[in-house]
């Protein structure tokens, strides 16, 4: 990643008044989320037969309803009826009971409301007899209040919130590692092994390329490729962006990539730990620089050691702070555990210059700098991973925390999903930034869906276990 001033701005556009950020006001609020590269991409009711409208839940999958232009105006004007939980199924489908959805919410329906601007062809859609185009929304209950728990929505706070109280903006992108193996006979798919191999990509040229002109056609732009270290692995980056666009990249991506991938006769997976035995596992680090309405990067001062620039310090002592509370959202399952304090991976909360091991990587490369949280797993919603990074972030900056010394390894990583869950519910600070209804579905979800279900199943052999894994996860993440 390169997070440069010389990269195209791709701001985006608001319809509200930049005033302190307020929950509430937020509910009210008319959004309209605006990328210029989309503006290509963004077309007519007119030149669709189906139109995908679309949220994505806490897993990063999305949900919706494939409906026929003709319902669309009615659909833009009103909304369309959705139960109101649709955000917060367990892992394998099951429709969540939490209260507030089932009994004391009557199991009612809350209402997608399309964002227009948000309006893109879907062309591998359709089996080319029918024209297809897609739209993301936001969640509303009948009032027209806004569901600020959604993950999505939750991001936005964050990204506003950035902009209101410190006057920045966030450019980033996230690396993206999975696994590709053949569906019938489960072989990895290019090699096993072999890190930054030109020639692995080189001898899939065939099936990469297609890839990534699906992933053009769709408005998701790749920045490069790589092969990693696990078997059937590879790394994709997409291009940097400004705002709520890297996330929505980053799903589309993940989704269009398993899509298309079994029309070729592959699974692919972003699950974190495929196999155990072999070392290596899925990562989702979200590379972020933050950035004055001058364009200048607010994380570089040439005069300071490193080039930190004194915000940079506050900012990273508050992800070193709320580290351990932001495992539950950037390490959200079971298997996810099993990285956590392995090689090249995280154990501790803690930061270090360029080193790969710490849960935090300074990246200073000439006059430019950047963070590179390496706590997220393949696992992990983008949406989800911003919403507690920059919620920490703002934190450290406004209560200007002091940053440990580099590389201090005094505060352990959660190693489950109980404790990761128990210690974000403990962090109010944290939580209260986020939302607390966010962090209250969330893990209402993870315990009554995962950890409950896990901890059914009572002691089991290592490799019941890592099938049981692979039965909850391989597909669902």
């Amino acid at each position: 990643m390169f997070l440069s001033s010389n990269m195209t701005c791709h701001s985006c556009v608001k319809t509200w008044p930049r005033k302190t950020c307020d929950r509430k006001r937020w509910r009210k609020k008319q959004i309209v989320w605006y990328n210029v590269r989309d503006v290509k991409m963004t077309s007519s009711l007119d030149d669709y037969d189906f139109v995908q409208v679309l949220i994505h839940d806490i897993h990063g999958r999305p949900k919706g309803r494939l409906m026929a232009k003709r319902r669309m105006r009615g659909v833009f004007k009103n909304g369309l009826g959705l139960y109101g939980g649709v955000c917060f199924c367990g892992i394998r489908g099951e429709i969540t009971i939490h209260e507030d959805f089932g009994a004391k919410g009557n199991y009612a329906n809350r209402y997608l409301k399309p964002l227009f601007n948000t309006l893109r062809p879907c062309p591998t859609l359709g089996q080319g007899r029918f024209k297809v185009g897609e739209v993301m929304c936001r969640l509303e209950t009948l009032d027209g209040t806004l569901d600020t728990s959604t993950p999505r929505t939750a991001a936005e706070i964050q990204i506003e919130r950035l902009q209101n109280e410190l006057g920045l903006t966030v450019k980033s992108a996230f690396e993206i590692e999975f696994n590709i193996r053949e569906t019938g006979s489960k072989k990895y798919f290019g090699h096993i092994n072999e890190w930054s191999a030109t020639g692995v990509v080189e001898k899939c040229q065939d099936t990469l390329f297609d890839l990534i002109q699906v992933l053009g056609d769709r408005g998701v732009p790749v920045d490069s490729v790589q092969t990693e270290y696990g078997p059937g692995q590879f790394e994709f980056t997409l291009d940097v962006e400004e705002g709520i666009t890297v996330a929505d990249n980053t799903l589309n991506f993940k989704n269009i990539v398993k899509t298309f991938l079994k029309t070729k006769g592959f699974d692919a997976s972003f699950m974190t730990r495929i196999d155990p035995s072999l070392g290596a596992s899925n990562g989702l680090h979200w590379n972020h620089s933050l950035w004055t309405s001058s364009g200048r990067n607010a994380f570089l001062d040439v005069n300071k050691p490193n080039k930190l620039s004194e915000l940079t310090c506050h900012w990273l002592a508050g992800l070193v702070e709320h580290s351990p509370a932001m495992t539950a959202f950037c390490n959200p399952t079971i298997n996810c555990y099993r990285r956590i304090g392995q090689p090249w991976a995280p154990t501790y909360a803690d930061w270090n210059c360029h080193g790969r091991l710490s849960s935090y990587r300074v990246k200073v490369e000439g006059d430019n700098v950047y963070i590179e949280n390496r706590l997220s797993t393949g696992a992990s919603n983008p949406y989800l991973v911003m919403v507690c990074s920059l919620a920490a972030g703002i934190d450290g900056v406004k209560r200007k925390l002091q940053l440990p010394k580099e590389g201090d390894k005094s505060v352990l990583l959660p190693t489950d999903l109980e404790s990761a869950l128990q210690t974000l519910e403990a962090d109010t600070v944290l939580t209260e930034a986020m939302g607390t209804k966010l962090v209250e579905y969330f893990t209402y979800c993870k315990r009554t869906y995962e950890v409950k279900e896990f901890a059914a199943f009572g002691k089991l052999s290592e490799e019941v276990q890592i099938e049981k894994e692979h039965e909850f996860y391989f597909f669902s993440v």
